[in-house]
């Protein structure tokens, strides 16, 4: 993304008068145009959403041999979470094949973890329907990345490099991100870090607890769940 190229923030160190506790702050000098991808997102996700319904109705016609295909006010690419809900949308395909409707099936979130994110389909979903209402929560978010190395200080013949807790939510400037606990104090410990700070787009909660992802991987992983669909309903 271009905005970091532009090296749009920088990264200070802290700590409190004994040296206890130490902490690195950002600073955000140059902030990305977010209100203008959130907008672009919404119509990235409404045309994915829009090609998944535009392969029902084309399945439709292939298989019925009419345009409009019977009952085409209906069709409809259903997203459930359950397949209880799945139940009750099933008219939307009712008049496909049953192999077309299997395939739908083995589309929907319930049947399609993400190791990550939250099923990509219920992605797709949420985001089309909140962009319906309002902008997509896009912000300048979680540490993509982040490492520190601990030089042994001269004074301690063992050295047991503290834990490092990260900020992973949205990140404004002036803001904490990273901090870390000594014991003993000590002011002047020597350490390195890494840091990266990435835009990111608010989701609900994947298996591992993130509510917020890198807005590119998230278009890219979905871009390609929707292609994976198209593909096995037209071949």
């Amino acid at each position: 993304m271009a905005w970091k190229q532009t090296q749009p923030y920088t990264v200070s160190r802290t700590s409190d008068p004994e040296g206890g506790r130490h902490a690195l702050i950002v600073e955000i000098k140059g902030q990305p145009p977010l209100d203008r991808l959130s907008v672009v997102t919404g119509d990235c996700v409404h045309n994915l959403r829009s090609a998944l319904d535009n392969v029902v109705y084309a399945v439709a016609v292939e298989e019925s041999g009419a345009d409009p295909p019977p009952g085409f006010t209906d069709l409809q690419f259903p997203i459930a979470d359950t397949g209880v809900k799945f139940a009750k949308q099933s008219r939307r395909i009712a008049r496909l094949s049953a192999k077309v409707q299997s395939r739908i099936v083995a589309a929907q979130p319930y049947n399609r973890p993400h190791a990550e994110l939250p099923p990509l389909l219920r992605l797709l979903a949420d985001f089309d329907n909140a962009d319906k209402h309002r902008l997509l929560n896009v912000v300048i978010a979680n540490v993509a990345g982040g490492r520190f190395s601990f030089t042994t200080p001269s004074d301690q013949a063992i050295f047991i490099p503290p834990h490092v807790g990260f900020h992973f939510g949205p990140i404004k400037s002036g803001a904490e991100f990273a901090r870390f606990t000594l014991h003993p104090p000590k002011r002047d410990i020597d350490y390195r870090y890494q840091a990266d700070f990435v835009i990111s787009i608010a989701h609900a909660a994947g298996p591992n607890g993130r509510t917020s992802s890198e807005l590119g991987y998230v278009l890219e992983v979905m871009i390609a769940e929707v292609k994976r669909i198209v593909e096995s309903m037209i071949l």
